[in-house]
């Protein structure tokens, strides 16, 4: 996924569109058909809802708020049929009007997250490739759907020696929703560790824990 360092306008009327339910704000993304979004995707919002239902939500999410966070971490066979790369790729677009047909999921999601606790500790994300030069150090940096908000200069330590960026954030006033997501770890924007857990002391990168309180 591309990512700019360009200031993008506020999303300023996601609250206005009349609140639906997953399903009708999934069809009416779907009425977008230059979204490619998965075709089976209808499938999984039923999958989650039924997920969902299952037990009651120790956050008061209602059944399509918790629904809506496990569809954003749902993979498809490929990346750009994913729904969190579909959205996170207009949400990176200068061009406002483009978010239109996500705005009622996108409120959904919002309403959700607002509900979560927030969490204070330090996160990881893997990046492909070296994107140090896009960041000032102690410059927060948020990126539109992610949990990275400020870049710190030194990296997570574990002596990985793949090719792949460590970044080392530190994650503050932000909502972890690690009981929500179909699995246990946080949402980046760019994908997701499959063979393990997330959480604060976990890289993704390195794929080793370390305690580093």
């Amino acid at each position: 996924m591309h990512e700019t360092d360009d200031k993008l306008p506020l999303i300023n009327d996601y609250q206005q569109p009349k609140q639906r339910s997953l399903e009708e704000a999934i069809a009416y993304i779907q009425q977008h058909k230059t979204l490619h979004i998965d075709a089976d995707i209808q499938n999984k919002v039923s999958f989650a809802r039924k997920k969902c239902s299952e037990e009651d939500d120790i956050n008061n999410l209602t059944v399509d708020e918790s629904a809506a966070i496990q569809l954003y971490t749902m993979e498809s066979e490929t990346e750009r049929e994913s729904f969190f790369y579909i959205l996170n790729s207009l949400l990176r677009s200068p061009n406002r009007n483009e978010l239109q047909p996500v705005l009622p999921y996108f409120k959904l999601l919002i309403g959700a997250l607002e509900k979560l606790p927030t969490l204070n500790g330090v996160v990881y994300r893997g990046v492909n490739g070296n994107i140090s030069s896009n960041f000032v150090k102690e410059i927060r940096a948020d990126d539109p759907a992610s949990y990275v908000t400020k870049t710190i200069e030194k990296i997570c330590g574990h002596g990985c020696n793949l090719w792949k960026t460590r970044q080392c954030c530190h994650c503050s006033d932000k909502r972890a929703h690690k009981g929500n997501g179909l699995y246990e770890k946080y949402v980046d924007g760019i994908g997701f560790v499959n063979e393990a857990s997330r959480h604060e002391y976990y890289c993704p990168t390195c794929k080793l824990h370390e305690d580093l309180s």
